[in-house]
């Protein structure tokens, strides 16, 4: 029975790291300086989404401490799972936390509301005439 809370504690933890450590992790090493390119480039008008950015910043690590509370709560004699669960999320996907053609699409996906067509398209023409 204890592996099998063991394994449970450690799946919390994956999806703890995923969602509340990677994604505040992606916000702070790609979204907010990928929005400050695109403001700079003046493809962003205003503020665009750091806010949004910002309060994520601020609510994520507060539901992983939520989390974390929880598992130490509930299943304490497998925290060891738990941290493992976590640091392992961590370790695979620290290479999401920069400018991967995954996290640009979704950027401009998510945040086309923000970003002025016209200047996107100068750039993605001036990107395609530097590889030719």
């Amino acid at each position: 029975m204890n592996f099998i809370l063991l394994c449970v504690a450690w799946i919390i933890g994956l999806v703890a790291g995923s969602f509340f450590v990677i994604h505040p992790l992606i916000v702070l090493f790609f979204g907010i300086p990928f929005t400050m390119k695109l403001k700079r480039m003046g493809a962003i008008a205003g503020n665009g989404p750091i806010p949004m950015y910002l309060g994520s910043l601020f609510v994520m690590p507060i539901l992983f401490s939520l989390a974390t509370w929880g598992v130490s709560s509930w299943l304490p004699k497998q925290m060891v799972g738990y941290w493992i669960g976590v640091g392992f999320t961590v370790v695979m996907g620290l290479w999401q936390c920069s400018a991967t053609p995954t996290n640009v699409g979704e950027y401009i996906e998510t945040n086309s509301k923000f970003i002025d067509p016209n200047v996107l398209d100068q750039m993605r023409s001036s990107l395609q005439s530097k590889n030719h």
